[in-house]
């Protein structure tokens, strides 16, 4: 309970109230950096997802035997 006093009374002094707000400060700039982390990761794996089904997308098209060019092959149903 003592420990809690010293804790206000350091609150109330201009240097307590300067670690608080450079505290306050790197808790922002932790969490912005965390979300900001988050969605570029997010975008790369995208941008990497979309450069791999690419590539499959063309074997796909090349080896479905389904179309003859744009006409569908109704044999091949």
């Amino acid at each position: 309970m003592i420990q809690f006093f010293n804790m206000l009374s350091m609150i109330k002094t201009f240097y307590g109230k300067l670690s608080l707000l450079l505290l306050a400060c790197f808790m922002v700039i932790a969490i912005v950096l965390t979300i900001l982390a988050k969605l570029l990761t997010q975008n790369y794996q995208s941008e990497v997802e979309q450069k791999l089904h690419l590539k499959l997308a063309e074997h796909i098209v090349h080896d479905n035997q389904l179309f003859n060019g744009d006409q569908i092959n109704h044999s091949a149903i």
